[in-house]
């Protein structure tokens, strides 16, 4: 039993809290791999620690707080958890004040943890900004070369198929006719696409309530949903406006979507949800499938890296999902869901004016 003067934790709660926050600099584990979620564990330690109880009764409850980490507490996401709970041990830290002194030293060690904690995720942040920078001039070299190689012979050849179509009237000879064009067409797709990831163009924005083409959206899943016997639902709470290119964002969430049904066997669950949380539109695509490979985690917004098999699916869905999204200055996050499946959880910013 703590001493009355004391302000701080157990010492069995401080060494668990030391477990949560050096868990969030795991980089190879997911949330799949969690045998608790954050969340539980953190009601369990402040139902048996007064004092701890205390402290997250006072934390919880500021608007600050819950508009950082609602989202994170929703899906699962333990590692961003991780890291609310480290900047919060350190924002709010009368509990490591007049401490006993055999809670000194495990107190001190949980501080110094928060502070790595943080420090870490910074350098983390930073190296990967420096890395996008980097593959994105790359890409677009690439991309560049290989446009100005390709565009043109590919343009000729369903040109050419075309006007031999056109004076054809064998149906063995118009279905390869027509295989040479869609295929000639869909190399012209993939190098636009690969040019959109590399260099993206300039959206035009419109101040607009998202509800207005998530419907048209949905509907499209519906159907998709349907011919894969999946169960499709929708959920949309009251949205605020937001400034976005329709047709833009449009693409992007039936690529996040798409690729959720493709992910899925029959039988399987896809939920679509909208909803408003502090200064965001959270748009979140969730599954019941078997996730994603911890390498798939690591390379899934990468161009030309797929999950599946050789043939399905141009493997650039997900990277030009997310560079339309950051154009609308907002965020995209993809993590497997403690209990099974992935959420793919897209942020956009409302208008505040």
């Amino acid at each position: 039993m703590l001493a009355e003067h004391s302000n701080g934790f157990a010492n069995a709660t401080i060494d668990r809290l030391q477990h949560i926050v050096m868990r969030g600099c795991a980089r190879e584990q997911s949330a799949s791999r969690c045998e608790d979620s954050v969340i539980s564990t953190l009601e369990e330690l402040a139902g048996g620690d007064i004092r701890f109880g205390k402290w997250c009764q006072s934390v919880f409850a500021r608007p600050d707080f819950l508009n950082a980490c609602k989202v994170n507490y929703a899906n699962s996401h333990w590692r961003c958890l991780s890291h609310q709970l480290a900047e919060w041990l350190l924002k709010c830290s009368e509990w490591s004040q007049r401490l006993t002194s055999t809670q000194s030293a495990a107190a001190n060690m949980l501080l110094d943890l928060a502070h790595l904690a943080i420090r870490f995720r910074a350098l983390e942040e930073n190296a990967n900004r420096e890395l996008d920078q980097r593959k994105s001039k790359a890409l677009y070299n690439l991309a560049y070369g290989l446009s100005h190689e390709l565009n043109n012979p590919l343009a000729n050849i369903a040109t050419r198929a075309g006007v031999l179509l056109n004076g054809e009237t064998a149906v063995d000879r118009r279905l390869l006719l027509e295989a040479i064009i869609d295929n000639a067409m869909r190399g012209c797709e993939m190098l636009g696409d690969l040019m959109l990831v590399a260099k993206p163009p300039n959206l035009e924005l419109e101040n607009i309530c998202p509800a207005s083409f998530l419907s048209a959206v949905v509907d499209k899943v519906s159907v998709l949903a349907a011919q894969r016997d999946i169960s499709f639902r929708w959920i949309c709470g009251e949205l605020p406006r937001t400034r976005l290119c329709p047709v833009a964002m449009t693409e992007a969430l039936w690529c996040l979507l798409r690729n959720g049904i493709e992910a899925l066997n029959s039988g399987g669950t896809l939920e679509f949800a909208a909803q408003h949380l502090g200064d965001f539109i959270q748009l979140s695509i969730v599954d019941n499938g078997p996730g994603l490979s911890l390498l798939a985690l690591k390379n899934c917004f990468d161009p030309y890296f797929s999950g599946r098999e050789a043939g399905r699916g141009l493997g650039l869905g997900l990277a030009k999902a997310k560079r339309i999204i950051e154009l609308h200055q907002g965020s995209l996050s993809i993590d497997n869901r403690c209990g099974g499946g992935c959420a793919a959880i897209v942020q956009l910013p409302i208008c505040l004016e």
